[in-house]
């Protein structure tokens, strides 16, 4: 396969504001200080596609359990890990699955599409790789 140009990567501007692209935008990392691990992170990647075969690959390279600190008399809100790996329109939200313009792959192990989720695997967790492909190719 021949590399695709431009080269793939993530705009600030197609990101929600609590994420932080690394390491040349090969990383993605959501902001978790100061309540922020309560928030969902969305990005969209800068390349849109409409015939072939495209595929990429996912991989958590950690977790995170924060808390809001030591001393807090109520027990905060349980912040969970859930990674969304999929395909959307352009004109669809950043958060996969807001509405019936994406279908994706979760780290909980469900597919979903059209605002219907299916079990289609095992739960994800560190250091696993994920591979998505997406095939509009008709043959």
């Amino acid at each position: 396969a021949k590399p695709m140009k431009p080269e793939v990567g993530f705009d600030v501007s197609d990101c929600t504001l609590n994420v932080i692209p690394t390491l040349g935008g090969k990383v993605l990392m959501p902001l978790t200080d100061g309540g922020l691990q309560y928030l969902i992170a969305g990005a969209r990647a800068n390349v849109g596609i409409k015939k072939g075969r495209y595929m990429y690959e996912v991989k958590i390279v950690e977790l995170h359990s924060p808390s809001d600190g030591v001393g807090n008399v109520r027990r905060p809100p349980v912040s969970r890990n859930l990674v969304k790996m999929g395909f959307s329109t352009q004109e669809a939200p950043l958060l996969l699955g807001e509405d019936d313009q994406s279908a994706f792959f979760d780290s909980d192990g469900f597919y979903s599409a059209d605002k219907k989720r299916e079990s289609a695997g095992t739960r994800l967790t560190r250091d696993q790789t994920i591979a998505v492909l997406l095939n509009l190719d008709p043959s």
